[in-house]
């Protein structure tokens, strides 16, 4: 992110940081969502802390911010203009801040449990000639969102699949993760993307499990 800062100004160019996955995480001495001119968190249910939808956008431009609560509390009006039970929804909404707000109490926390679980993986899974393991980088704060191994380049596509099939017998819950986005429908309908395109997303893709990974 730095690196992007400084491109962003020499080129005048907005950075908007994707900080969705990224809740209590430290890059440096700067955490995760002070990069850029905003920053967007996702509280869907799979997030860190989860107020069952929606997200958050922080920024310290006083006029960005402006626009942000126009555009929100405009959505807000036309929602309610629009449906009856639209008063409900929006109370449910508050609850769900609320929620969230909880859960902010405990984000050091919620951070530090899922360190712990992603080291004992790491540690246990180290050592295997089969799998590739994420790596801590020096002088972070990872706020550990998925845990993803991938399997070494002797692998194909094919032989994760079966390795998820024969995890998932053994009644342990993972999948794939992700696939590529320039091969998803739209985007080849769009753009008019094809296989081999991306070649290294790929290869990347075709070999990721995502394993069970949640804390208390």
């Amino acid at each position: 992110m730095p690196e992007l800062e400084q491109i962003a100004q020499k080129n005048e160019l907005v950075l908007i940081e994707d900080a969705c996955e990224g809740l209590g995480g430290m890059a440096g001495k700067r955490p995760i969502g002070s990069f850029g001119r905003a920053s967007i968190f996702g509280f869907y249910p799979n997030k860190q802390i989860t107020t069952g939808e929606g997200g958050m956008i922080v920024t310290d431009d006083g006029n960005f911010a402006d626009t942000c609560r126009h555009c929100e509390t405009r959505g807000g009006k036309d929602v309610v203009a629009g449906a009856s039970a639209a008063g409900i929804q929006l109370s449910i909404e508050r609850d769900q801040r609320g929620a969230g707000v909880a859960q902010m109490q405990r984000l050091d926390e919620l951070t530090e449990n899922r360190h712990n679980v992603a080291v004992q993986y790491i540690e246990r899974l180290m050592t295997s000639k089969f799998v590739i393991v994420p790596t801590i980088l020096e002088n972070t704060v990872m706020s550990w969102f998925v845990f993803v191994v991938r399997l070494n380049d002797l692998f194909e596509a094919g032989d994760r699949d079966d390795a998820i099939k024969a995890i998932r017998a053994e009644g342990i819950g993972c999948s794939n993760y992700f696939p590529p986005i320039h091969l998803q429908p739209y985007m080849v309908e769009l753009l008019g993307h094809k296989e081999g395109d991306f070649p290294v997303c790929e290869h990347v893709a075709n070999r990721t499990i995502a394993l069970p990974f949640f804390v208390k």
